[in-house]
């Protein structure tokens, strides 16, 4: 029964992703961004942050934004990124929750000029559910995309021409190291939900579709190798998007639920009968 319902739950994500255009990283990507969730009212995470169960019908899901840099046989102390901007839109059958995208929070080190983002319905299908973003084709601060961004002319972590990048190394960043590569953690943000009974939503980090090189160059700008400086415009094809988080109804499992009947049944059945007194 896991086994089907798991599958079921990745057809669903796929679908969400065709329908909003986010490209599943490959493993020689440059830049993946990568949105997770990490706990939250609302239930349980699994998966490493890619699932969350729902064990009530309101709650919150806290959502963070990480950036992966990698580079096959590069070295992961000259990689860094300045900056990603984005959008969190929900996929979700209509009538499925009602809820809403905080505002996006940013470690202090990419909070230099940041955007925290416009709450916005972006979703593809209307699903009453309050996106943070923008889907605006010719700004990216009015609405506002999502955007952490490090101060690039404080000569902290790896500088290359007038531009720093926040390293693993560097002081205030959270990172990890991953295969080929470097992980950051850029900021959060939190989907507050409520009439969550049945259904699934699929919470995804999307590309914005504005269309000047310039735009599109503060999508990313990040480094592989402590002298190449790269970014959004030029080198989109290094950009990729992991699937999102899918959050699930959670409901007890059959066998969980016989045995509680079975419980019941026994503490019934070994209830001391009550004799009246004769006076």
């Amino acid at each position: 029964m896991k086994t089907k319902s798991l599958i079921s739950n990745y057809k669903s994500l796929a679908l969400g992703i065709t329908t909003l255009g986010v490209v599943v990283a490959s493993s020689s990507a440059a830049i993946t961004f990568d949105l997770r969730a990490s706990g939250g009212t609302l239930g349980n995470v699994g998966d490493g942050g890619k699932s969350f169960t729902a064990t009530s019908s309101s709650g919150t899901v806290v959502l963070e934004i990480w950036a992966q840099i990698t580079l096959v046989g590069g070295n992961s102390a000259n990689m860094g990124v300045q900056g990603i901007m984005g959008s969190i839109v929900s996929t979700s059958t209509p009538g499925t929750a009602t809820g809403s995208v905080g505002t996006g929070v940013f470690p202090s080190i990419f909070n230099s000029n940041a955007q925290i983002g416009t709450q916005a319905a972006l979703s593809t299908v209307a699903d009453n559910i309050t996106d943070l973003g923008s889907s605006s084709t010719s700004s990216t601060s009015t609405p506002q995309y999502v955007k952490p961004r490090k101060d690039s002319a404080n000569g902290v972590g790896i500088v290359i021409g007038s531009t720093a990048y926040a390293a693993l190394a560097t002081p205030g960043v959270t990172g990890n190291l991953i295969t080929n590569g470097i992980e950051i953690f850029m900021g959060s943000a939190t989907l507050t939900l409520a009439n969550f009974s049945a259904g699934t939503v699929t919470m995804n980090w999307v590309k914005p579709v504005v269309t000047s090189p310039a735009n599109k160059g503060a999508i990313a700008a990040w480094t592989e190798d402590a002298l190449v400086s790269k970014q959004g415009n030029t080198n989109n094809a290094d950009m990729f998007y992991n699937p999102g988080v899918v959050i699930t109804v959670g409901v007890p499992e059959p066998t969980s639920f016989a045995m509680l009947m079975m419980g019941s049944l026994g503490l019934v059945g070994f209830r001391r009968p009550s004799f009246r007194r004769s006076a």
